[in-house]
């Protein structure tokens, strides 16, 4: 069949055509694919120069990208071509037209796509142009990245986070990787135009204007493609790896199975067979119906740390919790239950880089000092959640999913350019004074604790004051502290008016006025001095 191709030599293209853009073709020879410059009949030899020149940088971007994975695998660069693995499947806009794929090929593809991604610019390369076109499929359905004619190629030691390219960077590949995924989704073409509504002629990329792309609204996987389409809302292709790595496909009761399975037998986790101990049971209706005592409010903060800190340590990340998230099981023991909404940690991600909504270690600790506040004040405190102008910075806000309620951090005002909308301290409640207030106070703050063994460290060493506080004394120390004064005032002029009294006995009628007074001042002091010797924070 013949085509409207040349050969570089200017004859007619025999080999079979699987796909052409703007400066190339790509043909089957031998098995392999391969890439040549784009030449019909009748171009003039600046075109035939131009095409040259695009697939001369392809090659050498190539020849940078050997090796890497998610990238289409490149055999030799014979003349001005490239001979690459022949991908059977063919490209993803073809595919997906063909078929509707299930949303566990899709989320594999996403996966995939965004860790070939991350490699691609460890490679110090920003790609440019991605799109479904763009994207091959082998015989098992693993995606590889292909076509880097328009991408650019950076000194190794770029800062990737940092680079724009004439007006490219790794953030707007992360946007046409969202407008990918949603088509992927919905069916539906999508394009993350770069150029839009600019005059014609050179230009650099500039970001498309929300309004010109689509409403993620109900649309599966929206909140992360929302957030490719958002400048820097992932810091880069690894966190939005992380954000598709949490995501699962199991119904909410399997999920949770799966979460009590993983984390195994502790004696602060609810076992799968405790479940029907749940509905009447949980710590929010103990609270309800018992008053605690402090030393009964500190066992229980401990139990309720030593769960958190286990889940942690079999990379669980519990995503949100309150009081009802506690059982009182038989003894009085506390378990961690419901934990619908946590995800285990895969070992290739670092869990403590994690930082998704509201899985991460600092939104866990957080919630810990909301929970340890309720129990030691009765009170739950309640903000309004106010997304940051830049949702990268999720890592410091901690939001609860169970109750709808927010722990803000604590943070210098240095910061508040990236949370402009966020409470202030004085919207804070105040936990000074309070039973375990500074370790409230330091699960809420920044850095303040970033670990949860750090949680427990700060419980099983309390602070002096939180240690007097567990004295039967400290109800005084609390509540009496205006008249410590007046008790010792009164209790001398007492012993004072008891030994004028006496002075009408005999004995203490020949002791000479003077000294009797005298004797009585001394009497009011001391016994001054034993109040503030019973009441030591008032002397």
């Amino acid at each position: 069949m013949s085509t409207p191709f040349l050969n570089l030599d200017g004859t007619p293209l025999s080999d079979p055509v699987i796909g052409y853009g703007g400066t190339g073709v790509v043909v089957q020879q031998d098995g392999t694919a391969v890439k040549i410059p784009l030449r019909y009949i009748g171009d003039s030899n600046v075109d035939i120069q131009a095409n040259l020149k695009v697939i001369r940088h392809e090659i050498s971007v190539y020849r940078r990208l050997r090796g890497c994975e998610g990238v289409a695998r490149c055999f030799d660069f014979p003349g001005d071509c490239i001979r690459m693995e022949l991908m059977e499947n063919g490209d993803l806009t073809a595919y997906i037209k063909k078929r509707r794929p299930p949303r566990s090929d899709q989320l594999s593809w996403f996966r995939q796509m965004a860790h070939g991604l991350a490699h691609i610019h460890d490679r110090c390369v920003v790609v440019a142009d991605i799109a479904t076109k763009n994207l091959l499929l082998s015989a098992d359905l693993s995606i590889r990245f292909c076509d880097f004619s328009e991408s650019s190629i950076l000194p190794l030691n770029t800062d990737m986070e940092r680079v724009d390219e004439r007006g490219y960077s790794i953030y707007t590949d992360m946007g046409q990787l969202g407008a990918v995924m949603y088509e992927v989704v919905t069916g539906y073409h999508c394009e993350f135009d770069l150029f839009r509504d600019q005059p014609s002629g050179p230009a650099c990329a500039a970001w498309p204007r929300r309004d010109i792309l689509p409403s993620t609204q109900d649309v599966w996987l929206g909140s992360i493609i929302e957030r490719c389409w958002v400048k820097n809302a992932f810091q880069n292709a690894r966190s939005l790896l992380a954000a598709l790595e949490l995501v699962t496909l199991d119904c909410p009761l399997e999920h949770e199975k799966k979460i009590y399975e993983h984390l195994g037998p502790h004696a602060n986790v609810l076992a799968d067979f405790e479940i029907s101990l749940l509905p009447d049971r949980t710590l929010d209706k103990y609270l309800s119906q018992t008053k605690l005592n402090r030393t009964r409010q500190l066992n229980c903060m401990r139990e309720a740390a030593a769960a958190v800190s286990y889940a942690h340590s079999k990379r669980v990340l519990i995503g949100g919790f309150t009081a009802r998230n506690f059982l009182i099981a038989d003894g009085q023991r506390l378990k961690l239950c419901y934990l619908g909404n946590s995800r285990v940690v895969p070992e290739h991600l670092d869990i403590g880089e994690v930082n998704e909504d509201s899985l991460s270690f600092k939104h866990d600790i957080a919630c810990f000092g909301s929970l340890i506040y309720n129990v030691v004040t009765g009170e739950k405190f309640e903000a309004r959640i106010c997304q940051p102008s830049n949702p990268a910075t999720w890592y410091h806000a901690a939001i609860s999913e169970n109750e709808n309620y927010a722990i803000p951090d604590r943070m210098a005002e240095a910061r508040r350019i990236h949370f402009p909308n966020w409470p202030w301290d004085r919207e804070l409640p105040n936990t000074e004074g309070i039973f375990l207030g500074n370790i409230i106070q330091d699960c809420w703050a920044l850095p303040g604790y970033m670990r949860m063994e750090d949680v427990c460290s700060a419980l099983s060493e309390l602070s002096k004051q939180d240690r007097s506080m567990l004295t039967g004394k400290s109800g005084f120390r609390v509540l009496r502290l205006p008249f410590v004064p007046v008790l010792a005032v009164a209790a001398g002029s007492l012993v004072f008016i008891a030994f004028r009294r006496a002075t009408r006995l005999s004995l203490l009628s020949l002791v000479p006025r003077s000294f009797r007074y005298f004797l009585g001042l001394c009497l009011s002091n001391t016994a001054g001095s034993l109040v503030s010797t019973y009441f030591p924070l008032y002397s």
